[in-house]
């Protein structure tokens, strides 16, 4: 069999979101090699029992109604249809603007119009005879095997529960209490599903911090919400370190980019990007955690207390984002603050830099009597002072590495992270011989469920 290389990959190529299935596989792989990742609900056993147990007597109804030849068309269109630009990150929403059913979306609303209400929305109060002729006008759509195929999906989706973000917390705490003094293990958050496919976010636990290295931008049309993020206020009481760029803006100055970079730019590789940057920094006993990476509190402008993370270079090598890169080899540079422009057409404007925060921080912490930050802060200054030449030249060599994987086709978008995407996806297969089997003839009846050559915007 041929060698499946990077070459190969850039002219044959496809994305694809890992599942919270396989990511129990991956993490197995992993801790094989010394690699310690814990997946949500783990150690929530009992937890979990009994909330499946309340979930499938909650959806009996609308299985039953998924299940029935009668009913199970319009009943699926009740549950997803949205109106125009809507979209959910659920791989089941018949939406305009995202896969699976973009491409049928007008040929759909036009079958169904009299179902519709004029806001777009399918109306929420049809009576028994409609649902029945709206079951019937469905039924007979050209997209009807692609309905069949997402309707065993929804059923599938339905059933499939684990913690939700209002649970991680109890549990985040009991892991971080078996930890050792410098122990650190990643934890991985699945939005709530156990087998089929979400919004995935991941976190680094030691027994003094909670660090969440990647964050995500919110997309009102994609899905991924607030809802769907773990964010500080899901950790009252404990400092959540994350690399938020947004703190590097001067919200009472007009002259800043309105619009923030963050590393994932498509819909499909969250799971990817974060196992991938959780290997990096936990390999080797965390190396690159300890010598590339800072983790500090800080007072802003208002005197409030933040929290902050700088990743490493390896997340700049996955990132599908040139602006991210470039916003983050900025903040990193000798000054206290710094010109930026999102793109060269636009004017520059002015960011802090990490330099410039622990500066402003130092003041605010002798004006407040507080020793503490302030001893905190200047010694997270000297680390930087040391830290920055090393940081920008391991940068550098990550963004060479990173062109390597440019798109030839299209040249405005970057493949390392599909790429690296497809190995986890192997990892998964190959170390399961019948998963391989079997995935093979799922991947092909749910092939229109996958986001399938789908373009990245790099932004």
């Amino acid at each position: 069999m041929q060698k499946f290389t990077k070459e190969i990959f850039l002219n044959i190529h496809r994305s694809y979101q890992i599942s919270s299935l396989e990511i129990d596989s991956i993490i197995n792989h992993y801790q094989a090699q010394g690699i310690k990742i814990i997946k949500n609900g783990k150690k929530s056993l009992e937890l979990l029992t009994e909330k499946r147990k309340k979930n499938l007597i909650h959806i009996a109804p609308t299985l039953e109604k998924l299940r029935d030849p009668r009913t199970k068309y319009s009943t699926y269109f009740q549950l997803n249809y949205l109106s125009p630009g809507k979209a959910k990150q659920n791989h089941l929403c018949i939406s305009n603007i995202c896969p699976p059913f973009w491409k049928d979306y007008s040929d759909i609303t036009q079958s169904i119009s009299k179902f519709i209400l004029p806001s777009g929305h399918l109306n929420p109060d049809l009576s028994d005879s409609e649902i029945i002729k709206l079951n019937e006008t469905a039924s007979q759509l050209a997209c009807k095997p692609l309905l069949d195929q997402q309707i065993d999906y929804n059923i599938q989706s339905l059933q499939d529960v684990c913690l939700d973000k209002f649970e991680v917390k109890p549990e985040v705490e009991e892991i971080r209490k078996t930890l050792k003094k410098d122990e650190k293990i990643g934890y991985i958050f699945t939005n709530n599903t156990d087998k089929t496919k979400e919004h995935i976010e991941c976190l680094i636990l030691t027994r003094k911090n909670i660090i969440k290295p990647i964050t995500w931008n919110y997309f009102s049309n994609s899905g991924i919400s607030h809802k769907s993020q773990l964010l500080e206020s899901d950790f009252l009481g404990i400092p959540l370190f994350m690399p938020d760029l947004s703190f590097f803006i001067d919200k009472d100055n007009p002259n800043t980019p309105p619009t923030l970079p963050h590393p994932q730019a498509d819909s499909t590789s969250c799971g990817s990007l974060c196992l991938s940057l959780l290997y990096k920094l936990l390999k080797n006993n965390a190396a690159e955690f300890n010598t590339l990476t800072l983790t500090f509190s800080f007072y802003d402008c208002r005197g409030k207390k933040k929290h902050f993370f700088l990743p490493p270079p390896s997340l700049l090598k996955y990132s599908q984002s040139y602006r991210y890169i470039d916003f983050l080899i900025k903040i990193m540079d000798a000054t206290d603050k710094i010109a930026y422009s999102e793109s060269l057409n636009q004017e520059s404007k002015t960011i802090w830099t990490l330099q410039g925060l622990l500066n402003y921080s130092l003041g605010q912490a002798k004006k407040m009597g507080d020793t503490d930050m302030f001893y905190h802060n200047s010694v997270i200054l000297n680390e930087l002072s040391m830290l920055r030449p090393h940081w920008l030249e391991v940068t550098k060599q990550a963004i060479e590495e990173r062109k390597k994987m440019d798109d030839p086709n299209t040249g405005n978008k970057n493949l390392y992270l599909m790429y690296q995407t497809k190995k986890l996806e192997n990892t998964f297969f190959y170390s399961h011989p019948r998963n391989l089997n079997e995935n093979r003839a799922e991947n092909s009846k749910h092939s229109l469920i996958e986001h399938s050559f789908q373009s990245i915007k790099c932004k």
